[in-house]
């Protein structure tokens, strides 16, 4: 993340009183690769999950638990 953008996204939490903890990783395009840097992390964990329609024109970020499996095709009809 950018030094600015990281520095406004601190200040702005501070400015909320929303207490925080960073956490950092290498990125991992896995969720078994990401485990090992989860391990001494007590929340929880998710995986997000970067779509687009056929036209590429819409584009929708999907989350949900690191646990669930996400059928694609059922996810698309919807």
């Amino acid at each position: 993340m950018d030094p600015d953008k990281r520095a406004q996204v601190r200040a702005y939490l501070e400015e909320q009183e929303i207490p925080y903890k960073i956490h950092e990783h290498p990125p991992v395009p896995t969720v078994e690769e990401a485990l090992p840097y989860w391990k001494d992390i007590d929340a929880a964990h998710c995986k997000n999950l970067f779509f687009r329609n056929h036209k590429g024109d819409k584009h929708y970020l999907v989350i949900l638990d690191h646990r669930r499996q996400l059928n694609i095709r059922d996810m698309e009809k919807r």
